[in-house]
């Protein structure tokens, strides 16, 4: 066989971007290519691209940190509940950015098949971002003007998680659960006393949806809808056994 130069990257480039010139360039290829060549070549290929446009740790750092810092200056001013719902109103619009940013981070200081993304400006990046996250999560229970009875709470659980699911009471539960743990084990400790109205403000509301009869009802609803699926799977299973028997 004739020995050709073969330009790997030109190979590559049209696998992960289909752009015309780097088709162009993979007709400079004249070898055919087996099944094993192409597979392993696709494979060359979204590594390169994962490799060439995957952002850094440290911009999703510095990143975080930007709106951090944006933020923190009215932050650190915070000392009541209604310090905290201005804060809410006039920096609404960092909400969007908030939301991207956690989402970056979460996906690698919380991942447990990356532990080289488990460093100590990765934590801290991902705390800060988290905790921005969460006032913006529950802005409308902390802004909430009347005092939160049972019907208020359940209007702004069906109204914050109603379009993610149909256990909209069981979803705000378990994130304002998941909030007052953070609070309470780092964000405290550390130095964040404009949460310890917040604090207050999310243990009421979650004291009171937990006593909730619609919760109760909701719980009971997904706990039922829960066991048929398991039941199916396990039918499912038998008879996929009994078949091969």
């Amino acid at each position: 066989m004739t020995k050709k130069y073969i330009f790997i990257f030109s190979l590559m480039l049209p696998v992960y971007t289909g752009t015309a010139v780097g088709q162009a360039n993979a007709s400079l290829c004249t070898e055919s290519l087996s099944c094993k060549q192409l597979t392993l070549c696709a494979l060359m290929s979204g590594i390169a691209g994962y490799t060439l446009f995957r952002e850094t740790n440290n911009t999703k750092i510095k990143r975080a940190l930007t709106i951090w810092h944006t933020a923190y200056s009215s932050l650190s001013q915070v000392k009541t509940l209604s310090d905290m719902q201005l804060f809410l109103q006039q920096h609404s619009s960092l909400e969007h950015d908030v939301a991207i940013s956690h989402g970056e981070l979460e996906a690698r200081y919380m991942s447990s098949c990356k532990p080289w993304n488990w460093t100590e400006d990765m934590r801290d990046a991902y705390t800060k971002i988290k905790i921005l996250d969460l006032l913006f999560e529950h802005k409308e229970i902390i802004c909430a003007q009347q005092v939160l009875h049972e019907d208020e709470i359940c209007k702004i659980a069906r109204l914050t998680y109603g379009n993610k699911t149909c256990y909209a009471l069981c979803e705000c539960l378990e994130k304002l659960h998941q909030s007052i743990n953070m609070i309470k084990n780092i964000c405290i400790k550390d130095g964040y006393s404009f949460l310890s109205e917040v604090f207050v403000r999310l243990q009421k509301a979650h004291k009171t949806l937990a006593a909730s009869e619609h919760y109760a009802y909701e719980k009971r609803c997904l706990s039922d809808a829960c066991h048929k699926i398991m039941m199916a799977r396990i039918e499912g299973t038998s008879q996929r056994l009994f078949r091969k028997c």
